[in-house]
């Protein structure tokens, strides 16, 4: 045991003094033990978060430039913070936050404040580094007979090439309609890229990026799902006939639709055919054209965009979870409405 000031080092102390909230080192004043009266509480561990979070962004232990833990020690008593190292490159947002986590218990952000502040972050660190990769020139010439055709677009299988692999790929190519505005076409378009880009999720079909079609509208390329869509997939697989089985595909359908949710997006348009199965038969959910983002204001969902274009047999016109039941109908039992 070793003394320092009026405070023992004793096994009491729990966790690394590098990382401790000051307060677990205070004795209060009725303190009648021989051993340290920790005051533990939830914001020592928002301070531990706040040192963690420094190491994380400058791959330097707090108090990096003091080699002995004693003399570390003395220096969380007095109150004196941990600084980033010289050459580090740490936001200063990402700086005055850490700060606030050392700030007196009071003070201190809450885990939800935490959370939100870390993944408002992560978007915009995934915003800038977001890189549409361009496949015209290894599609071009490739398109031949349409897999599939919707309100909006024709879809087309296609393989890349590229010195590793070869990839099969879905190609989206927005239809030139009469009825509507090449400007209405774009702006649909770039809705449901925009949509599109925000989804990384392992029950969201993966956009791969865009090609140059049908100038000046772009086409979307995505991950080819090999086992098709969730009605083509019931209709062909007769061995998908038990409960549990079924359950599977339902949880999955769930599960996409949460994730959505969570991102504050509606999809707007969920049925069967926008339900893709992958190689192990899990579904994925694509198809963001008529999607609305809750908080951006640019992606809504209106009528004069959608141009009524939706299956009404599995849409409510407020709500997901209506489709979500029609298509639960859908699959269990194996019913085509």
């Amino acid at each position: 045991m070793e003394f320092i000031g009026a405070f023992y080092l004793t096994s009491t102390i729990k966790g690394n003094i590098r990382w401790a909230a000051p307060e677990l080192f205070e004795i209060p004043d009725d303190d009648e033990g021989d051993e340290m009266a920790v005051s533990l509480s939830t914001e020592c561990d928002i301070y531990s978060f706040g040192s963690i979070a420094l190491q994380v962004l400058t791959c330097k232990v707090p108090y990096y430039n003091v080699k002995k833990d004693v003399i570390v020690l003395g220096q969380v008593i007095r109150g004196k913070k941990p600084v980033p190292p010289k050459e580090s490159q740490i936001a200063p947002l990402h700086w005055e936050f850490i700060q606030r986590c050392w700030l007196p218990r009071a003070s201190r952000p809450s885990v939800r404040e935490i959370v939100s502040f870390v993944a408002y972050e992560r978007e915009a660190l995934v915003s800038k580094e977001t890189i549409i990769r361009d496949f015209t020139s290894q599609i071009y010439d490739k398109l031949s007979s349409p897999v599939t055709t919707g309100s909006f677009g024709i879809v087309y299988r296609c393989t890349i090439e590229s010195s590793e692999r070869k990839t099969e790929v879905a190609v989206k190519v927005f239809k030139v309609d009469p009825g509507r505005t090449i400007d209405k076409l774009k702006t649909a378009m770039l809705r449901e890229l925009k949509v599109w880009l925000r989804l990384k999720h392992s029950t969201i079909v993966p956009l791969l990026g865009t090609a140059q079609v049908e100038p000046p509208l772009l086409a979307l390329i995505s991950q080819w799902m090999t086992s098709g869509t969730l009605y083509e997939y019931l209709k062909e697989q007769p061995i998908i006939t038990t409960p549990s089985a079924r359950i599977k595909l339902a949880k999955g359908i769930a599960e996409g639709l949460s994730y959505l949710h969570s991102e504050n997006v509606i999809h707007g348009d969920l049925h069967p055919g926008n339900v893709l199965i992958d190689s192990s038969g899990n579904p994925c959910l694509t198809d963001f054209g008529l999607a609305t983002v809750a908080e951006d204001p640019d992606l809504q969902w209106t009528t004069t965009i959608a141009g009524g274009d939706f299956n009404p047999r599995w849409r409510a016109p407020e709500s997901d979870i209506y489709s979500f039941g029609s298509v639960m109908f859908f699959v269990r039992p194996f019913v085509s409405l």
